[in-house]
């Protein structure tokens, strides 16, 4: 109460006057404190008494400007702007004011008059507040205006000019929402780098707003790391429109946008999408769809390991929105995970899990239903490819009725059909993809027919499929004009089957018609009248259809250059078959490439498998063992029959032998051993136990070595047994009988080899392997140091295999060996003398020649290490080479050594000092001749020819002084020795000057000046 009074006196004391006689200065402070009290009223009142009493006071305009703010403070604007009229010219404040009155009567446009009035003066009282406030309401006013490019200029003005607090949110919306409604992309980009620390502060309607619309700026500019980061942080905010707008727009700029200069990929989509799960409920329909739209782009760029993850990713999310109910989205994501499970099954089915791949496809196909027959198509198809052709029929019969069920009767799809129809929801794209199906399906109910040679039922399949597609294509069409010929055989049929082959080459008349003739002849097998017919044809007028058939018709004749220059590589067949001539060809570096080639290009082809074979072959002949293995082992995986499996595996585990992969070879053959189809899969079998017993043995693991050899040994032997009481295979258990013997000489175990090389002549007289078993069975009892019973085998060897190298020639050599080691050296020369009349060629090369001569020496009482060296001097051309030189002296130092031949000796040495005059001799050929003079200086002091002695002394010092001083030095040594003992002591000394000045430092130098008394 007491406050209202006191209040109520105060606004009385600022009405009534103070005195009778009141001053204009005395009512404006009146007035002022009023105002400065926010008694608005009063001050109304207060004003018009002070205009009414003092109409030309010098507080006047201040009166119209407090009068003015008061009726703004009261709401009563146009009042407020008539009292702000009076002073606005002159007072920036007034200026202000008034245009915050006309803003608030939104009237825009007197509004930015008078801010710009406001400006254009200059003088504010609270400057810094006053001039942003200004600012900030003349943007508002100019956009409201429309004058929309002004109102950014002056906000961006203000932005960068003013410590923004208050208005700082107005601002920057009003200035986001000019940028986004013009798409100033670039204006928003700046805006961004304004105020991206504070933006999360915004209303989050706003917020989420200017991120996407930023974000969108960076992206168009290219900046799409920002652009990345910015769509991040909307992608883990709440809202679920901005959410899904962002991560569409991440993925859009990882997989179509944001590329190196070498075209990859910046920025993962895999990562993004993993990232956005965390935000993201698991069974979001988008996220379903990203998946796999990521899944399918992976794998057609061939990263299929990543594109089986996305695909899992896309059937965990589409079952958990099936789970929760997906709606509209429920076909469309049912459709995604059998999508997802084919491709999985493709992926296993490509990764040699046949089996699993299958099992997936019919595990799906039975819960399907009706709804989806492509995995009845698979399942035919996957069928086929590992030869299962009863599954491929009852597989594609499956799938023709469920796919003619979805084509209707009036040949419109049911909703549902392929991938590709759902996601273009398409019509047409349905039916035509459920069409290609069922075409598909009736090709494979045809191919299961055709290998059980059920041409009828082949061609009633064929037909179906032409009435469903109602055209010709390669290689569909192609069993379809064969089961013409072979099913019917009609005139009408092969016209027909001309008809499709027409229809395929889109050939005019004349060639057209032979290449039509040409395809039915070679159909009907008749190759060598296919080849003739190409005969009559000009190369000129031959098409690249007509040569490609002429090449497949020399292929079958077996003409294999023509074949290889004629097929081409641009078709599957061409392909494979150039390959395979050319290999025929034994052209192997040419047709490797070509074989790989193939198969990467058509893993899946009927001929796959024997590419892989050839390839492995043909790597295998040019030296390639890694790509041998590599394929040899791919064609063992492709083998679908059990002889073609075997086949492989046999060259598989040879490639294995000869990388010393023992067991992995035995793993292999041990799955057919003993086999009674294939000889050469038990042969191997046994020369791989053989080898890894070999190495056992050197490994001291002699338990494991003893188990292989008698496997091997087994094997061999069980081999024998079964082919030798079937008398068109008696060459096979020859064979076995006598690799059976081979094992033990390969082991080294001799005496049991020398047995069974006896008992194999024993038992197969007559064989092949006859000549060699003898000449084993030789090299087994020598071995056993049974070296007679050696020589008898050996002789027969020899004598029965006259003129054949390769046993003959070393039979004989082994003889030569034999005989000279028991010392029969004239048996030894009788048979090296009948080794060069038999075999001069291999004689030449083995040094018989030189053989013959040392046997004649031996027979001759010489010794025999002399006549080895006395040969080898004589073949080295004595002292006219420095390898006779050499030989020579070695020679000497023989002769030296037995008295009798010393005068033998010196002949040698004087031949090889004869050579000292010959120019252009190197060290080592003036140290051999100084060896010589040494040797023989000492020959003639032993014999008391002491001048003799000295002058070879002297002229070996001659010989070593540039090669090597020490024995230059040694040799003078004994000059001046001689000299001394002859009392010729002039020339001792002259020598010894002669050493000094050589060697002053060495032994001989002291040794020669104590003999002579020089201290």
């Amino acid at each position: 109460m007491k406050r209202v009074l006191l209040s109520f006196l105060l606004v009385i004391s600022l009405v009534l006057p103070l005195s009778a006689a009141e001053t204009d200065s005395q009512l404006y402070t009146r007035l002022s404190s009023a105002y400065d009290s926010g008694y608005y009223p009063t001050v109304l009142t207060l004003s018009e008494k002070f205009l009414s009493d003092f109409p030309h006071s010098q507080y006047a305009d201040r009166v119209h400007f407090i009068r003015g703010k008061s009726f703004f403070r009261l709401s009563r604007y146009t009042e407020s702007i008539k009292d702000f009229e009076f002073v606005a010219a002159t007072n920036a404040d007034a200026a202000y004011w008034q245009g915050m009155a006309y803003y608030r009567l939104q009237n825009y446009e007197a509004a930015c008059g008078a801010f710009y009035n406001a400006l254009a003066l200059g003088t504010l009282g609270d400057y810094e507040f006053s001039k942003r406030s200004l600012l900030v309401y003349s943007a508002f006013a100019l956009d409201n205006c429309g004058r929309r490019d002004e109102a950014a200029a002056v906000l961006e003005y203000t932005l960068i000019n003013f410590n923004m607090e208050e208005d700082f949110q107005p601002a920057v919306q009003l200035l986001f929402s000019i940028y986004k409604d013009t798409a100033n992309k670039e204006r928003l980009r700046w805006l961004y780098r304004q105020i991206s620390g504070v933006i999360e502060c915004f209303p989050e309607d706003w917020s989420h707003a200017m991120l996407y619309y930023m974000a969108d700026a960076f992206s168009e500019a290219g900046e799409y790391e920002k652009a990345i980061e910015i769509f991040g942080k909307l992608i883990a905010c709440d809202e679920k429109a901005y959410q899904a707008a962002a991560l569409q727009n991440s993925y859009i700029i990882a997989e179509e946008k944001a590329f190196s200069p070498d075209g990859k990929r910046i920025f993962s989509a895999f990562s993004i999408l993993e990232n956005a799960a965390n935000y993201f409920d698991e069974g979001d329909v988008q996220f379903c769809d990203l998946w796999m739209k990521l899944a399918i782009r992976n794998w057609n760029d061939g990263e299929k390991e990543t594109a089986i993850k996305c695909f899992e990713k896309a059937d965990s999310c589409g079952g958990k929105a099936l789970a929760e109910g997906a709606g509209n989205d429920t076909l469309r994501i049912q459709k995604y995970m059998d999508l997802s499970r084919l491709y999985e099954a493709e992926y296993q089915f490509e990764g040699g899990k046949k089996e699993e791949a299958i099992k997936l496809l019919k595990d799906h196909a039975d819960s399907s239903g009706d709804n989806y027959p492509e995995y009845w198509v698979r399942l035919a198809q996957y069928s086929a490819l590992t030869g299962k052709s009863d599954d491929c029929g009852v597989y594609a019969q499956k799938a023709v009725e469920k796919l003619e069920k979805k084509l209707g009767a009036a040949g419109a799809p049911n909703t549902g059909d392929a991938p590709l129809a759902t996601a273009t929801n398409s019509a047409d794209t349905a039916k035509d993809a459920t069409k290609k199906l069922i075409a598909e399906a009736y090709f494979y109910k045809a191919y299961a027919a055709a290998e059980k040679k059920g041409w009828k039922s082949v061609l009633a399949a064929c037909r179906k499929r032409y009435q469903v597609v109602q055209a010709y294509d390669y290689p569909q069409s192609l069993l379809f004009a064969e089961s013409l010929l072979l099913a019917d055989g009609s005139e009408s049929a092969v016209t027909e089957a001309i008809n499709i082959f027409e229809a395929l080459s889109d050939q005019e008349s004349g060639i057209a018609f032979l290449s039509d003739r040409t395809k039915v002849l070679l159909l009907t097998g008749n190759y060598e009248t296919a080849y003739k017919l190409g005969g009559t044809v000009r190369s000129a007028d031959a098409d690249s259809e007509y040569l490609y058939l002429m090449g497949l018709a020399a292929t079958g004749c077996g003409v294999w250059k023509t074949a290889s220059n004629l097929l081409g590589t641009d078709k599957p067949y061409g392909l494979y078959y150039t390959a395979y001539a050319l290999y025929r060809q034994s052209r192997t570096d040419e047709a490797y490439p070509l074989f790989e080639r193939f198969f990467n290009e058509n893993p899946y082809h009927l001929m796959a498998r024997n590419a892989c074979f050839y390839a492995a072959v043909c790597a295998l002949q040019n030296d390639e063992g890694d790509n041998a293995l590599k394929f040899a082992k791919l064609a063992v995986e492709q083998s679908s029959r059990p002889e073609q499996k075997m086949e492989a595996s046999v060259l598989c585990a040879s490639i294995y032998n000869d990388k010393n992969m023992y067991a992995e070879a035995e793993t292999l053959l041990e799955v057919y051993a003993p086999s009674t189809d294939s000889v050469s899969l038990n042969l191997l079998l046994s020369q791989v136990y053989s080898a890894h017993a070999a190495v056992c043995k050197r490994n001291e693991e002699l338990a494991l070595y003893t188990f292989l050899l008698e496997k091997a040994d087994k094997l061999l032997a069980s081999t024998e047994s079964y082919f030798r009481n079937i008398p068109e295979s008696r060459a096979a258990a020859e064979e076995a009988a006598y690799r059976r013997a081979e094992l033990y000489y390969s082991a080294a175990e001799y005496e049991k080899a020398a047995d069974i090389y006896e008992q194999f002549r024993e038992n197969y007289p007559e064989s092949t392997f006859y000549v060699q078993s003898l000449f084993y069975n030789a090299l087994s009892l020598k071995n056993t140091g049974r070296e007679k019973e050696a020589i008898l085998l050996f002789e027969k060897c020899a004598s029965y295999n006259k003129y054949n190298d390769t046993f003959g020639f070393p039979a004989l050599r082994q003889l030569i060996e034999l005989y000279r080691n028991s010392m029969e050296y004239e048996k030894a020369l009788a048979v090296a003398e009948r080794a060069l009349l038999e075999y001069p060629e291999e004689s030449k090369y083995s040094g018989i020649a030189t053989t013959v001569q040392n046997l004649k020496l031996m027979v001759a009482g010489t010794d025999e290490t002399i006549a080895a060296l006395k040969t080898k001097y004589e073949d080295s051309g004595r002292s006219s080479t420095s390898a006779g030189r050499k030989n020579g002296f070695s020679l000497a130092l023989e002769y030296m050594n037995t008295v009798s031949e010393r005068n033998k000796g010196e002949a040698v040495l004087l031949d090889i000092i004869g050579a000292s005059k010959q120019s252009g001799l190197s060290a080592d050929d003036r140290f051999i001749i100084g060896e010589s003079y040494e040797l023989l200086g000492l020959y003639y002091r032993q014999l008391g020819r002491e001048d003799d002695a000295t002058e070879c002394y002297l002229s070996a010092a001659e010989c070593f002084a540039s090669v090597d001083k020490g024995k230059a030095a040694e040799v003078l040594y004994n000059a001046i020795d001689i000299f001394v003992a002859e009392g010729r002591r002039a020339d001792a000394e002259a020598v010894y000057r002669t050493l000094v000045s050589l060697d002053s430092g060495s032994q001989w130098a002291k040794e020669a000046a104590t003999l002579l008394g020089i201290f």
